[in-house]
């Protein structure tokens, strides 16, 4: 039994471990992978959430004074966190290190400028260059740093502290621990 443990053990090592050179199968799972998921997200998203708005001309708005930036900053920190994952999962497949930036540090750019031609066929919404200026800073901030220092010296987190405060206007801090700190994204 303890045999079986160890080995297990060792192969999970061994499979974690990013590649010293490209692995075929790996880059393959991580591509089709990826592309199946961001295609099938896309699909959902159109189905379950712009089904219930009226579709228009693809359009713009410039909702730049809207929410006090916040939503800048939520594009900003996807595209990064995005781009990131993108990146090191093309690591661990072993892809050179300029194509894990190219691919993998792009992908959250590409995915959420997906999303935001949806908005632009959306009568409620509309396709804005301030998000998209948002997205490409994200990712170029992830980009950038690797480019720079090898390195990311400047992180962009998330978090969230519950309060008493929640109770005291339930229609604007939701009731729930999760749609609270939603909410604050």
């Amino acid at each position: 039994m303890l045999r079986c443990i160890s080995e297990i053990a060792i192969a999970q090592q061994t499979f974690f471990k990013p590649s010293d050179t490209l692995n075929i199968k790996r880059r393959n799972a991580v591509v089709i992978s990826e592309a199946t998921i961001g295609g099938l997200t896309l699909i959902g998203l159109n189905q379950i959430w712009y089904a219930d708005y009226e579709r228009s001309k693809f359009h713009t708005i410039n909702d730049n004074s809207e929410w006090q930036q916040l939503d800048k900053l939520g594009h900003v920190f996807s595209s990064y966190q995005l781009g990131r994952i993108g990146a090191q999962t093309l690591n661990w497949t072993g892809v050179n290190e300029k194509d894990q930036l190219l691919y993998g540090g792009t992908l959250g750019f590409s995915f959420l400028t997906a999303v935001e031609v949806l908005d632009g066929f959306s009568k409620e919404w509309g396709f804005s260059w301030g998000d998209f200026t948002a997205n490409a800073a994200g990712s170029g901030l992830y980009i950038g740093q690797q480019l720079l220092w090898k390195e990311q010296r400047v992180l962009i987190k998330y978090s969230f502290h519950n309060t008493k405060y929640a109770s005291q206007r339930p229609r604007k801090i939701r009731p729930r621990l999760f749609r609270r700190g939603i909410k604050r994204l």
